[in-house]
C-alpha cells in the first residue's frame, strides 16, 4: 500500500514539473502616463440667512419695585348732636372750680458777687454745746451790697452716729446792704442763733433726738424778693455762688 502511496506522488509531481516548463508568463505592456488630475477648491462665504438677526448683549430685567401698602384709613364716627327743639330747654352750663393762681418761681439772676468766705467755726475743734450755748456764724463781708441785697446762712443739722434721726435744715437772712459790718480792721460779718426759748433767731427748730450733732452751713449773697414770712425767712435769688460748706460738732452738754 505504501508502495502504491510513494508511486501515485512522485507521478504527481512529474506531472506539474511538466506543466511548469511548458507554460511561458506573458510581459506586461507599460501603460501610457496620465497627466496629473489638478483640484481647484473654491471657498466661498456662505451669507447668513435672510432672517438671521445679529445676536445682542443680554439684558437683564429689573424686578419692579411695589410702592408699600398703605393700610386705608377708617373715619372715626364723630358723635352726633341730636337737634334741640325749640320747647326743649337747654342744660345749665357746668360751673367749674375757681382756678387757684400759683405764686412764679424766682427766675435766675446774673451772679454778681464772689462767694464768701467763712471764718468761724469751720473745724471740728470749734466744738459748741447745746442747749446751752449760742451758734455764732462769722465770715468776710462782700463790700457794696444794695438795700435789697443780704447774706443767706444755711445751717443744717444732722446726726453723727450712724441710723440717727433725719437731718433738718433752715435758712436766715442777715447783714443786708452790709448793716452790720464791724470797723476796720476786722471787717467780718456775723450771725447769731440763739439757744432755744431764749432769743430770736434760734436753732430750736433744727435740734435731733441724738447726743451728738454736725453743724453744716454756707454763706450766699442773695437778693430779697419780699414776700417774707419774717424778717429771716423771705423769698430770695442767688447772686452769687454759695462758700464752701464748713462743719462742727456741737455736742449735748
Amino acid at each position: 500500500m505504501k508502495k502504491i502511496f510513494f508511486f501515485c506522488l512522485t507521478l504527481a509531481l512529474l506531472t506539474v514539473a511538466i506543466v511548469g516548463c511548458g507554460t511561458s508568463t506573458p510581459t506586461p505592456a507599460p501603460q501610457p502616463t496620465q497627466p496629473p488630475v489638478v483640484i481647484t477648491v473654491v471657498i466661498t462665504a456662505t451669507p447668513p440667512p435672510a432672517t438671521a438677526t445679529p445676536a445682542g448683549p443680554t439684558i437683564t430685567p429689573i424686578p419692579t419695585v411695589m410702592p408699600p401698602t398703605i393700610a386705608p384709613i377708617t373715619p372715626v364716627a364723630q358723635p352726633t348732636t341730636a337737634p334741640i327743639s325749640a320747647g326743649t330747654p337747654r342744660p345749665s352750663a357746668t360751673r367749674r372750680p375757681p382756678t387757684v393762681a400759683v405764686s412764679p418761681t424766682p427766675s435766675a439772676l446774673p451772679l454778681k458777687y464772689a462767694a464768701a468766705t467763712l471764718l468761724e467755726p469751720v473745724s471740728e475743734r470749734d466744738e459748741r454745746k447745746f442747749p446751752s450755748q449760742a451758734l455764732v456764724f462769722k465770715w468776710t463781708p462782700v463790700l457794696g451790697l444794695g438795700a435789697d441785697e443780704c447774706y443767706l446762712l444755711t445751717v443744717r443739722f444732722e446726726a453723727a452716729n450712724p441710723g440717727g434721726p433725719s437731718p433738718r435744715q433752715d435758712t436766715f437772712l442777715s447783714g443786708c446792704a452790709n448793716q452790720n459790718i464791724v470797723t476796720y480792721p476786722r471787717q467780718e460779718m456775723s450771725m447769731t442763733l440763739f439757744q432755744p426759748t431764749r432769743g430770736s433767731p434760734n436753732y430750736s427748730s433744727l435740734l435731733l433726738d441724738t447726743s451728738d450733732i454736725w453743724v453744716n452751713w454756707t454763706i450766699t449773697v442773695v437778693k430779697n424778693l419780699g414776700q417774707c414770712v419774717d424778717q429771716y425767712h423771705c423769698k430770695t435769688v442767688p447772686l452769687s455762688p454759695a462758700s464752701h460748706a464748713a462743719r462742727f460738732i456741737l455736742r449735748g452738754g
